[in-house]
Parts: C-alpha cells; structure tokens; sequence
C-alpha cells in the first residue's frame, strides 16, 4: 500500500463531486476524486438522468417522423428504430464521460477508480476492482455519492414498466416494439407530456 496526500478527496463523481473537485482545483488545492466506476460521470451521466432524457428525445423524434411519414420518401424499419435508439444513447453518454474526463484533466484533479473506506477521518482507503488499495490522506472530504431511492412503506407503488431502477431501464440491448411505438401513437401529445415528465 502506498500514501498519497491531498487537500481534498471527493467521493463519487457526480455533478455535485465535478464541481466540487473543479472549484478546489481552481481555487489551487491538490484534489482527487474517487469514482466506483470505470467512467466518471457518476449515476447522473450513465443510468439516469442523461440516458432517460435522451431515449425520450430519441423517441419522440421517431414518434414524429412515423406522425409525419407521408413527408419522409422510404419507410422507418421497426428493427432499426430500436439500434438508433441505442446508437444515440451510447454517443451521448460517450460525449459526457469525454467532457467530464477532459474538464478534470484540464484542471488537474487526480482521478481514482475503486471503492472508497474511512479508515479516520482524514484517511481514505480505496480498493480498486483488482483488490489493489490505497491509502490516500486528505485534510477535507467531500461525501458527493449521490443517492438511492427509498420506497416509504405506507405508499403503494406500480413496478414501472419494464422493471423498477433506472438500471433497468439502460440495461436492455432491445425494447419491445410497443416500449418505442404504441404507447406513443395512441396516447394524445398532451398525455405524453404529462405522462413523461
């Protein structure tokens, strides 16, 4: 195991970590920023926020050319709806990680991958995926690891459609013709909208 000392360590690389690691940096402090996962960007980037919004775009562009195909020469193709669907998730979600990944390297903050342990307050162990650890000291800690939903047992809940995280939702290689299409063309716009949000 090896020491290495920061003014301040950051777990999780969410936009609430980015930032915070950014604006130490800029401000002259040796900052790292430990990430669990192999591409930063936290949860935000890669399972939620960013992937949703971008398969809703994605579906309502389709939902429009199917609504306006007399205006289209040629025919959209149900199989190949669904590859562009993916094909625009993973450029989007790539570009993200890019930006992130540059924006820290252009501000000098040391990117760490594994799983981050308080040993002491101001020392942090962190085990990377080949159960390789550090110890890394830090006079300030930032705790930006995002959080998880919690279901409150006196609320009833319907599963979502397709299963209940966000996870599921991003995991799928393939969505059945109905996830891209019905749903869509039977409910009114103004539903949608609703519905969506």
């Amino acid at each position: 195991m090896t020491e290495t000392d920061f003014d301040l360590l950051v777990i999780g690389s969410g936009p609430a970590g980015q930032k915070a690691a950014i604006q130490a940096a800029k401000a002259g402090r040796r900052v790292a920023l430990v990430e669990s996962d192999r591409r930063m960007g936290g949860a935000c980037v890669h399972r939620g926020t960013i992937p949703s919004k971008t398969l809703r775009e994605s579906a309502l562009r389709i939902l429009s050319l199917r609504r306006n195909s007399e205006l289209i020469v040629g025919e959209l193709r149900t199989g190949r709806e669904m590859a562009t669907l993916v094909r625009d998730l993973g450029s989007v979600v790539t570009a993200h990680h890019a930006f992130i990944s540059a924006q820290l390297a252009r501000n000098a903050v040391t990117c760490l991958h594994g799983r981050a342990a308080f040993l002491e307050p101001d020392t942090v162990q962190v085990e990377a995926l080949r159960g390789d650890k550090k110890i890394h000291r830090a006079e300030r800690v930032i705790i930006a690891t995002g959080s998880y939903p919690r279901k409150a047992s006196a609320v009833t809940t319907r599963p979502a459609r397709g299963g209940g995280s966000s996870k599921d939702v991003t995991a799928p290689l393939s969505l059945p013709f109905s996830a891209t299409s019905t749903w869509f063309m039977t409910t009114p716009l103004w539903c949608q909208r609703t519905a969506t949000r």
